[in-house]
């Protein structure tokens, strides 16, 4: 899922938000609401299954405030759309919370490059530790295996180092909780997730949001680590990385390394 204001949302924090008075939302993802997801994720129950999550989070943020302007797009987000999602959304703030690699990385470049903030979530699956959350510039962040990979593919594809705000977690990843997908949608593996590490992931990001909007101060950006933000912004402008690119070899052959680093 990703979400914005006027924006792209996990499901825990989209209520929080909602309730901070963030204005209009924009939850936007593909998928239905599984059996399996009713461990972890908020629109999951017995009687939403097969649902699409993005109406199904449209109905209930709804309910909580029924004024609320939420515009949700049921469709899986494609890489090559990002820049011209964010670029024409005029959005506010971008929640990014999608486990696709790809994908997650066009819209991270489309966020810097136009210059509209993003929170983004990195690897809540095999952690268990609550406590061990944080949240830093993504050139911060460590123990996180999928940080890792995101991290190197930025850096290769885009030249991008950092600008991008991370929810991560410093616990070491049980790597007993991996498994390993069909490879649809850019997606070649997963951890095992436990119920409330997603939760947790989307209130840490909500915080940010809430806190940069609602005071007009910049939480991850402040005055004296702007160089951090001013690489990523510069490094995304100029880029010129296509699909085109990622099929001729400069795309996801490590991705199986995802499982092996810390």
């Amino acid at each position: 899922a990703a979400g914005g204001f006027r924006p792209i949302p996990p499901a825990s924090a989209a209520p929080c938000r909602l309730n901070g008075d963030c204005g209009t939302w924009g939850p936007f993802g593909g998928r239905q609401v599984d059996p399996t997801n009713r461990n972890r994720q908020l629109p999951a129950l017995r009687s939403t299954e097969h649902q699409l999550k993005t109406a199904v989070m449209q109905r209930r943020l709804r309910d909580i405030n029924p004024a609320a302007d939420v515009v949700a797009l049921a469709t899986f987000l494609d890489c090559e759309e990002c820049d011209a999602l964010v670029g024409e959304g005029g959005f506010d703030y971008v929640v990014d919370c999608i486990d696709s690699l790809q994908p997650k990385m066009f819209l991270m470049r489309a966020a810097l490059k136009h210059r509209v903030p993003i929170i983004s979530s990195m690897g809540a699956g095999g952690k268990l530790d609550p406590a061990q959350v944080r949240v830093a510039d993504i050139s911060e962040t460590y123990m996180d295996p999928f940080a890792t990979f995101i991290r190197r593919r930025l850096r290769k594809q885009f030249g991008i180092v950092s600008g991008i705000g991370a929810v991560f977690s410093t616990e070491k990843s049980d790597k007993n909780a991996l498994k390993m997908t069909d490879g649809a949608n850019y997606k070649k593996s997963s951890y095992g997730t436990i119920s409330y590490m997603p939760g947790l992931f989307g209130l840490h990001a909500a915080s940010v949001v809430v806190r940069e909007i609602g005071t007009r101060r910049k939480i991850l950006y402040t005055t004296s680590r702007r160089p951090l933000l001013r690489q990523g912004r510069e490094a995304a402008a100029a880029s010129t990385f296509t699909l085109k690119d990622l099929a001729g070899g400069g795309g996801d052959d490590d991705a199986d390394a995802v499982a092996d680093e810390v």
